[in-house]
């Protein structure tokens, strides 16, 4: 069921849909000179507090096109800095779990961030095992990730590896080759994995939510 408020579709469409335990707000990035109209705006943070406060869902996800993190050739234009500007506002305020674009054809993974800030989940953090592929799992993070799952086509775009993004990036890079990515929730589990157009594994990683209280380093010795 797809959630399709009344708009101005002349530059694109924005809605919402829950399947199980996620939402997913797909936003439309050519609304304005800010990328995300302020109309927009109001609508996904309704969409975003009602899904906070549905005791069924477990998961907020944002799909834009244009990419608020980026080292291809649109990653400094002025509407990107906006959007990333509205989203890092957003995705802090609403607890975000993921967001994922497209529009410059490379690959990119942020660290978690909160409002553009690094954020560090280490010590939440471990490695499993899941149907022959390594994830570093990650349970109650704090942050956002971004990711641009490079291209599923032939065009490639240049990527700048010395742009400075504030951060250093969980992966990156222009793979030169299609790319295509799956999500998985199981459980308290979402397992996100990107493979190369040969099926061999480029990245991956794993978000956990958990209700246990996490024991502290003195109650484990």
């Amino acid at each position: 069921h797809l959630d399709i408020p009344e708009q101005d579709d002349s530059t694109g469409i924005y809605y919402s849909y829950q399947y199980e335990n996620a939402t997913f707000i797909v936003l439309n990035t050519n609304d304005g000179d800010n990328a995300v109209s302020e109309t927009q705006l109001a609508w996904a943070e309704g969409v975003a507090q009602e899904a906070n406060a549905d005791p069924d869902n477990d998961w907020l996800i944002v799909l834009t096109h244009k990419a608020p993190y980026s080292k291809g050739p649109h990653g400094d234009e002025s509407d990107v800095l906006a959007l990333r500007d509205t989203l890092n506002a957003f995705c802090a305020e609403y607890c975000v779990d993921l967001v994922l674009s497209g529009h410059d054809h490379t690959y990119l993974r942020t660290p978690f961030l909160n409002q553009g800030e690094t954020v560090d989940n280490t010590a939440s953090t471990t490695t499993i095992e899941k149907a022959g592929v390594s994830y570093q799992q990650t349970t109650n993070p704090s942050g956002t990730v971004f990711v641009i799952p490079s291209t599923s086509g032939v065009k490639c775009y240049e990527f700048n590896a010395g742009m400075d993004l504030g951060f250093e990036s969980a992966k990156e890079g222009q793979p030169y080759q299609s790319i295509f990515s799956g999500i998985e929730i199981e459980g308290d589990s979402l397992f996100f994995t990107a493979y190369t157009e040969n099926g061999e594994v480029y990245d991956s990683f794993s978000l956990r939510k958990s209700d246990e209280v996490e024991k502290t380093a003195a109650e484990l010795v």
